[in-house]
């Protein structure tokens, strides 16, 4: 299968989970990570919502059960109800990029332009439900938690690299 389109390749891709969650996060931290140092250097993105200034590994083990494990778990589940409406439209591509509008708009009540950097992270994690829900939604779940659990995981080391 070849294709030009980002979103119909994780919609239609039959790779293994474990290849496709390493592909889909390739796919979406680099451009997102690139959006938000843009936006940080310009002075537009203002203070990210990640206390870096505790530190210890108390701290650390609570910041990656919240970021990693339990905060994209939930906004996974949170999915489910969003896209329930969305399904009326028909074509995953547009309900790909409807889901990723309404999570970088939820996003973005927490810094103004966080959405802008995140849009198309939630396009591909919209993309890898539809896909993985094919099979089931515990595998949708999985997946979906996986991708997002990296993505934070990466934003979590970096800010404790660089905490300013």
């Amino acid at each position: 299968m070849t294709t030009r389109n980002p979103v119909r390749f994780l919609l239609e891709t039959e790779m293994p989970w474990p290849r496709y969650v390493l592909v889909a996060f390739l796919m979406s931290t680099p451009l997102a990570f690139a959006i938000s140092l843009a936006l940080g250097w310009l002075g537009l993105l203002g203070e990210m919502p990640m206390d870096s200034s505790r530190t210890g590994p108390g701290w650390v083990v609570y910041q990656v059960l919240l970021v990693v494990v339990l905060g994209p778990f939930i906004e996974t589940l949170l999915m489910i109800p969003i896209l329930a409406p969305m399904r009326r439209i028909g074509s995953p591509v547009i309900i790909c990029l409807l889901s990723g509008a309404v999570w970088a708009l939820f996003h973005s009540l927490l810094v103004l332009l966080w959405g802008v950097a995140i849009f198309f992270t939630f396009v591909v994690l919209t993309a890898s439900f539809l896909r993985w829900e094919k099979q089931s939604r515990k595998k949708a779940i999985l997946v979906v938690t996986a991708i997002h659990g990296l993505n934070n995981l990466v934003a979590l080391l970096l800010s404790l690299v660089w905490p300013d």
